[in-house]
């Protein structure tokens, strides 16, 4: 949730949230067993939000305090 809100780029907000309630729902469904699923659901959730914080922590980070701040007005 940490990396969501500091990023700089807004598709990559997306990615993280849509890569972690995958793998939530994947876990979940693993538990309960709401719908058949291939164990690739699970690993490809997990290795999709891995992938994503890369990217993230690579290419989307602030420099400074300054670029993520919000803009006063």
């Amino acid at each position: 949730m940490y990396s969501g809100k500091h990023t700089t780029k807004v598709a990559v907000k997306w990615l993280l949230w849509i890569t972690w309630i995958a793998l939530a729902v994947a876990v979940m469904n693993e538990n309960l067993g709401w719908f058949a699923a291939s164990h690739w659901f699970k690993y490809s959730a997990a290795t999709g939000l891995v992938a994503v914080h890369i990217y993230n922590l690579k290419f989307c980070r602030c420099q400074d305090d300054q670029c993520c701040a919000p803009a006063k007005t």
